[in-house]
This record gives structure tokens, sequence and C-alpha cells, in this order.
């Protein structure tokens, strides 16, 4: 009879098979990662390789955001001639390019198979093109560590490069901003100012910022400083100092104060004035009846309040002022002292006329108001001794009461010229003077004794003969021809078409046809720039001349006339 297995014995069986394929199994798998491990070092040590090849060309290693580009990219931009294979991980997903996705250290549960590119810490590692030095991390699968290949070669930041591009900008009125590029392995920066001047033998100031972007603070308000910054290492390796650039803090000048008594009641009130000053947004003004300011009133008011006004005073007190700029926190020095003194109001303004039928200069003025205390006046006169319009006055005269001023202009034919000013006297204090217009008076020309004629000595006939011009004129003269018909007869004729002015009757010479006889008729003129009107023709019978020599010589022709003045 045949005996077969035992359901035990089957069972034996089948769990011997089980433990033989799970050894068989397990030792698979290991295998495979095992196979994985050796792929992942051997595309490590190729990455490696290549970075070591680009620091021998470049002096550095490149950036880990130019090593985490799309794989071809480093292939053919960083890592030259690498086989974008070499950047995939063994389990990296279908669709990556580029397992170096890490610039951080890589942790134990990251979730996906990839290669860590772990720089130096600088700025430019991580966002640039330079590392100083780096580690290259994956994760063993068969053993669950992290694997590291480090650079070969350590950069000391003293040969990293300077720091380029320092620039200072101001911030307001105590801090400034500085910018700056970031230097590959610098942990941390030295920052140096002085205060106005470029030179750091000993520093105004200095502090330390781990960024490249820092706001320096506590400076003074509206000053020039001068900075520059260098990189330090992790391990406290200073490196080069940077270019220096300067700024200068928010201005904020001090004030001008104009002290005056106000317009409005001058009598009572004295006021500070000031433009306003940039950047300020209230002020402290300080007035006080001593320069020393002892005991002196202070206030505070907005930007652009300006005049401030001390009012309740009484004629003759003084107010002495001062002011300072105010803005966030800040103050600026005290402005200029400046006082003022109450005064009189000043009164109306005076009008000038010349007196009625007077032609010497006489005027008078309009009497004028005052709010306080008595009206006087003054008066300047000159004369216009050319062509010109220029005035160029005398001395003020005296102050008086009275609203009329005798005569000034001294000679006939002159241009008198006249203003007047007006004050309010009070308790000894004046107020300011007000100016009247300026007008202007002709004297005419008088003294100009009428023409006379008298018989020639040598032919028949008349001449005629002035009586004088007025002391300070000139004579001009103007001649004519007389036509007559018959002896003792004044035929008729007239000022003839060579009728002219003469400055001086030396030299007359022509040579007239008988029955022509001459007289002279003259103007006066003065300095300046009046004359008279023409002189009459002389009275007389005109006897006929005895030819054509008759009246040949004019030697003894003078002028003669009367008249009025007239401008030229």
């Amino acid at each position: 009879m045949k005996r077969g297995f035992t359901i035990i014995e089957l069972l034996v069986v089948i769990s011997v098979i089980g433990i033989l394929a799970t050894i068989t199994l397990v030792g698979f798998n290991r295998y495979q990662a095992d196979s994985r491990d050796s792929q992942r070092l051997s595309k490590a040590t190729i990455i490696s390789e290549a970075l070591e090849k680009y620091y021998d060309k470049n002096g550095e290693y490149p950036g880990c955001s130019a090593l985490t580009d799309v794989g071809t990219n480093v292939a053919t931009n960083v890592l030259v001639g690498t086989d974008p294979k070499v950047f995939i991980a063994p389990q990296a997903a279908s669709n990556q390019t580029n397992s170096i996705d890490l610039c951080t250290t890589l942790a134990s549960n990251y979730p996906t198979d990839s290669f860590a590119y772990v720089g130096d810490g600088s700025g430019p590692c991580t966002t640039g093109n330079s590392c100083l030095s780096y580690t290259l991390q994956y994760k063993e699968e068969s053993t669950g560590l992290i694997k590291s290949i480090s650079s070969r070669r350590t950069t000391d930041i003293l040969t990293s490069g300077d720091i380029a591009n320092l620039n200072a900008s101001v911030a307001g009125f105590d801090r400034v901003n500085l910018t700056w590029t970031d230097i590959s392995g610098a942990a941390s920066y030295d920052i140096q100012w002085k205060y106005n001047a470029n030179d750091f033998a000993t520093p105004t100031g200095n502090t330390t910022s781990t960024t490249t972007s820092p706001q320096v603070t506590g400076l003074s308000v509206g000053s020039l400083y001068y900075f520059r910054v260098r990189p330090v290492s992790s391990t406290g390796v200073p490196g080069n100092w940077s270019n220096v650039d300067s700024a200068t803090t928010t201005t904020l000048n001090a004030p001008v104060c104009t002290a005056i008594p106000t317009t409005a009641a001058p009598s009572s009130q004295v006021q500070c004035s000031w433009p306003n000053v940039p950047n300020a947004t209230s002020y402290t003004i300080q007035y006080a009846d001593n320069n020393a300011f002892t005991g002196a009133t202070a206030t505070t008011v907005p930007n652009a309040t300006s005049p401030y006004v001390v009012s309740g005073l009484g004629v003759g007190v003084t107010r002495y002022f001062r002011v300072k700029a105010l803005a966030s926190g800040f103050e600026s020095a005290w402005s200029n002292t400046d006082n003022a003194t109450t005064g009189v109001p000043i009164p109306s303004t005076p009008s000038i006329a010349w007196a009625a039928g007077n032609n010497n200069g006489s005027t008078t003025t309009n009497a004028v108001t005052c709010s306080l205390g008595t009206a006087r006046y003054s008066r300047a006169t000159t004369y216009r001794t050319d062509g010109s319009t220029a005035e160029n006055f005398s001395a003020w005269s005296a102050w008086q009461t009275t609203t009329s001023f005798g005569d000034f202009i001294t000679g006939e034919g002159m241009f008198g010229i006249a203003k007047v000013r007006a004050e309010c006297l009070y308790s000894g204090f004046e107020s300011n003077p007000v100016e009247s217009a300026v007008i202007t008076k002709k004297r005419p020309i008088t003294s100009i004794s009428a023409s006379t004629a008298v018989a020639r000595s040598t032919s028949p006939g008349l001449i005629a003969v002035y009586g004088g011009c007025a002391s300070g004129t000139n004579s001009m003269y103007i001649y004519g021809r007389i036509y007559h018909g018959s002896a003792g007869t004044n035929a008729g004729g007239g000022w003839g078409a060579g009728s002219g002015f003469q400055i001086t009757n030396t030299g007359w010479s022509y040579s007239d046809a008988n029955n022509v006889y001459r007289v002279s008729r003259t103007i006066c003129q003065t300095p300046y720039w009046e004359t008279s009107t023409y002189s009459g023709v002389p009275g007389g019978t005109l006897q006929n001349c005895c030819g054509a020599t008759g009246l040949n010589d004019y030697n003894n022709f003078m002028g003669a006339g009367y008249g009025y003045s007239v401008a030229r």
C-alpha cells in the first residue's frame, strides 16, 4: 500500500521553500540597492571631478543656483562636457533632468533620490555664481546614511575678490542706507564710517552686519559721512576693504529771523518772521527783553505760521527773538538773534504842489493824518542841469510842522524838481517817513530887453541892437531880409528863406543887391536847455541903401529880444 506526505510534512516543506525564497529576495534587493549606491557614488565622483576642473579654470566653484539648472544647461554652461545623465540619480522621477536640487544639507527623510550641493554659506554660493568650498551629498540606499564628498580646496576670503559697488544713500536726519555686492565665504561684514573726512585712521564709528543692505543710525543731522565695508569669514578672517562712498544725512537748517514792528499796529506789536526751512514740521520761538534771553518766553508753532506776533506793547518797547526748526524729534541750531522796537504808526501819504502864481519853486503839501502823535514835513529839491531826467536830490530839509516851503529856483529858464515827506512824532519816537510823488517846475525867461534900431553911420539904413538877455543865458540869432522899393519906405519883404540860427554874429558877410536891407531878431537860451521866443523886429524907418556895400559889415549886429520860456 502506498503512503503520501502528511499535512505536517507538506507544511514543513512549504515553509522551507518560503524561507529560501525570502532569503533569495532579500539578497536580490540588497544586490540592487548596492548596485544603485554604486551608481550614486560614481555619479557623485564624476560631478566632483567636474567641479574641480571648474575650479581650475575659474579659481572658485560654481554657485548652487547654476548647478540646480536643467541638466543639459549644466552640462553645456557650467560643468562643460559632462554627460547630462550623470546628474540624474538612479531612482529619480522619469521627468527629472537634474537630481542636484538642494542647496542645503540633505536630510535622511528627504523624499526623493537627490544630490545636495552645500556651498560655503554665503549669498553668492546660494543665489550667485561662486562658492569658496562645497560638499556634495547623497543618501546611501543600502544603509540610509548620508554620504558626502567635500571640495579638495577651500579658497581664503582674502582671495575671493573685493567688495564692489558700495553705495551710501541718505535715509533720514540721522541715518544712511548702505548696499554692496556679496562676497563668497563672508559670514559677516565690518562697517566703518568717518565724519566729514575720507580718512579712516581713527574711524568715527563702526558696526557689524550679516546682510548686504544695512542701515547705519545714530548719525548727526545734516552731516557728511564716508563709509567702507569688508567681509569677514566664519573663522574671523577679514577680507579687503571696499571702495569708499559718502552720504549726507537730511539737513535741518537754522531759520533766519527778521524782527520788525508790525504794519497793522506798530505802536503795540512787534513780530519775527522767517522763510520756511526745508524738512521742518514746526518751529520753536523764544522772545525776551534782553539778548541773553533771560526769562524768555518760548512757544512751538506748526510749519508755515511765520510771522509770530507779540502784541500788547507800548511805544518804544524792544523785544529780542530767535527761532529753531523741528522735525521728527530733531531740531536745528538757533537762528540769528534779531530785535524790533515798537514805533509810531506811519502817516497818510503826503502830496506836493507848486504855490499858485509862483515861478521860483515855492511848494505846499497837504496836511497828513497821524493816528498817534503830530505830523511834520521835510522837502528835498534839485535842478535838472542837462537834457536827461536824472534827479539828484539834495539832503532833506529840517523837519517842520507847517505845510509850506519857500523858493528854491534861482535862475530864469531853470528846471526845479521837488518832493516832500511826512512822519508822525510821538513822545520822542518817530514813525517811518512816507514820501510824496516828484514834481517839476520850469521857470520862464522874462528878463529880455526890447530890440532897438539905430542909424548906420556909414550908409543910410537901420540895424538892430539887442537890449540884453537875462543873466546866465546866451544869445542865439536868426536873420532875414527886408526888401524896400524906395528910400524911406518899408516897401515890403519879410524873413527870407535864408533865416536860421546863429550862435554868434561874428563873420556875417553877404553881397546884397541894391534896395535890400537886413535886420536881426534874437532868442535867449539857458544852460538848462530853455529858450525864449524870437524877439520882435526893431522899429524905425529903413532907409534906402547905397549899393551892394551898404550893409555888408554886420559885426555890430547884436542880439535883442523878449519872450517867455519854452522847451527847445
